[in-house]
C-alpha cells in the first residue's frame, strides 16, 4: 500500500520507490533476495532491453523519421488529410519501436510545421486537433501492438505463466484488434468534430514532407543496417510459433548486431537506453508475484468478489 500510495503522489522516481519497497520486504525477512529481484534474470526484462536499445538505433539513424516522413507525403495536404496522414503514420511507426517518448519526438516537431504551414495558431483549433493526432498515435495506440509500447510487457509480466507462452505478436493483437479499430474510428471523427478549423480544405505548403526527406538526403549505411535489424526482429517476434526461437532472443541478437556493426556504440548503451524504466518494469514484476504468493491477490478477490457481482 505504501509503494502504491507513494508512487501516486509521485513522492519520488517510480524505479526508487519500488526498488527501496523490495529491498525492504528482503530486509525484513518478507521474502528473500533472490525471489524479490528473479525478474531480472529472466526473458521479460531482457526483452524490454533489447526492445529499447532497438528502438532508439532507429530513432538515433533517423529511419523513424524518414519512414514517418515517406508515410506523411502520400495524404493531402489538408487538415483532414493530415490527421488521416498521422494515422496512418502512428501505424506504421507503432510496431517498429516501443519507446513512446521517440514516436513523439518524431510526430510532434512536425505536427507544428503542418500547423504553421495551414496558418494555425497555436492553441488554435487546428494546431489542437493535430496535437490531438500526435498524441493517440504515439502514446496510446501503441498497446495495440506486443512492440509497440513498453507497457504491454508490463502487462504480460503480470499475467500467470500459464498465459504467457502465447502472448506473441499475433497472440498480442488477437485480444487487441476490436478495440483498436474502436479507438481509431472514434478519436478520428472526434477530432475532426472537435477541430476542424474555417478553412479545413486550404492545402498546407506545397511538398513539405518531400521537402524534409531531400533535407535528410539519401539512407545512410546505418540507417539500411538499422532498418535491416528492425525487419529481423519484427518477422522473428511475429513468427517465434513457427519458428520456436524466444523472442528475448530474438531481440537479443538484432541489438547485438546493431552494436557489432557500429550503429549503436557503448555510451549509446548507457543514455539511450530507459534504464529507470528497465528497473521499474522489472520490479512490478516481482512486486506483482510477491502479491500472489503471499496469498494477497487470493484474499482480495475473495473479498471484492460479493461486492463485484
Amino acid at each position: 500500500i505504501c509503494i502504491i500510495m507513494m508512487m501516486i503522489f509521485n513522492i519520488f522516481p517510480d524505479f526508487v520507490i519500488s526498488t527501496s519497497g523490495l529491498v525492504l520486504m528482503v530486509a525484513l525477512k518478507v521474502t528473500d533476495f533472490g525471489t524479490a529481484f528473479s525478474p531480472f534474470a529472466g526473458t521479460a526484462v531482457w526483452l524490454v532491453v533489447a526492445a529499447f536499445g532497438i528502438g532508439a538505433a532507429v530513432a538515433k539513424t533517423g529511419l523513424l523519421k524518414r519512414i514517418s516522413y515517406l508515410v506523411l507525403k502520400l495524404f493531402p495536404e489538408t487538415f483532414k488529410g493530415q490527421i488521416l496522414a498521422f494515422y496512418t503514420a502512428g501505424l506504421v511507426v507503432s510496431p517498429l519501436i516501443p519507446s513512446l517518448t521517440a514516436k513523439g519526438t518524431v510526430l510532434g516537431p512536425f505536427a507544428a510545421q503542418v500547423a504553421e504551414s495551414l496558418g494555425y495558431e497555436k492553441d488554435s483549433k487546428g494546431a489542437r486537433g493535430l496535437f490531438a493526432a500526435v498524441t493517440i498515435m504515439a502514446t496510446i495506440v501503441g498497446m495495440a501492438f506486443l512492440s509497440g509500447a513498453v507497457p504491454v510487457a508490463t502487462l504480460i509480466g503480470m499475467m500467470p505463466e500459464e498465459f504467457r507462452p502465447d502472448m506473441t505478436f499475433f497472440g498480442w493483437l488477437k485480444g487487441t484488434w476490436v478495440w483498436l479499430i474502436i479507438t481509431l474510428v472514434l478519436t478520428f471523427f472526434s477530432i475532426l468534430a472537435l477541430y476542424t478549423p474555417k478553412g479545413a480544405d486550404e492545402a498546407a505548403e506545397s511538398g513539405l514532407a518531400q521537402k524534409e526527406l531531400e533535407k535528410m538526403g539519401p539512407a545512410s549505411t546505418h540507417e539500411k543496417i538499422a532498418f535491416i535489424c528492425l525487419l529481423f526482429a519484427l518477422v522473428g517476434w511475429m513468427t517465434t510459433k513457427l519458428t520456436g526461437m524466444n523472442t528475448t532472443v530474438v531481440g537479443l541478437i538484432a541489438l547485438m548486431i546493431l552494436f557489432l556493426t557500429g550503429v549503436m556504440k557503448a555510451p549509446d548503451f548507457k543514455n539511450l537506453i530507459a534504464w529507470p524504466a528497465v528497473t521499474f518494469i522489472g520490479n512490478v514484476y516481482a512486486l506483482a508475484a510477491l502479491i500472489s504468493k503471499m496469498g494477497w491477490a487470493t484474499y482480495l478477490a475473495e473479498v471484492l468478489r460479493p461486492i463485484l457481482g
